[in-house]
């Protein structure tokens, strides 16, 4: 998680709680990301971790994302003045993860949304993507 922070760790409840601080605003304060593992009987070996990312506003913490994921990265890519996150989330792949972004008008990380008429370059007349087959 987060390889250019050290994490501060502590055990909570059969739980592994874990906090870095990252710097995703360019602001010169640091955002922490709170990672809380768990462990036991209702956990399997793949258990999802459960991710929570604050903000400092005006010295209070403001929650601005919620994910469960296998792991997170911060990404160099910037939407808003924001880096964004990336989202390890697909059991199966352990290489695959979903662009997460920040929504200034929200003022929260929400999933990128990608236009399918930008992939597949087609749209039909309504303007709704084009529902061909795609090689």
């Amino acid at each position: 998680m987060l390889e250019d922070a050290a994490p501060e760790a502590v055990a909570l409840n059969g739980a592994l709680v874990r906090v870095a601080r990252v710097e995703l605003n360019g602001d010169a304060r640091s955002e922490l990301v709170v990672r809380v593992d768990f462990s036991g009987p209702a956990c399997t070996e793949r258990c999802r971790s459960l991710f929570f990312v604050f903000v400092d506003r005006d010295g209070l913490m403001r929650l601005v994302a919620r994910l469960g994921a296998f792991d997170l990265r911060v990404s160099d890519s910037v939407n808003g003045g924001v880096r964004g996150l990336m989202v390890y989330d697909d059991p199966g792949n352990d290489y695959a993860w979903a662009p997460y972004v920040w929504e200034p008008t929200a003022r929260r990380y929400v999933p990128e949304v990608v236009d399918s008429r930008a992939l597949s370059g087609k749209a039909s007349s309504d303007g709704e993507p084009s529902r061909e087959a795609q090689p």
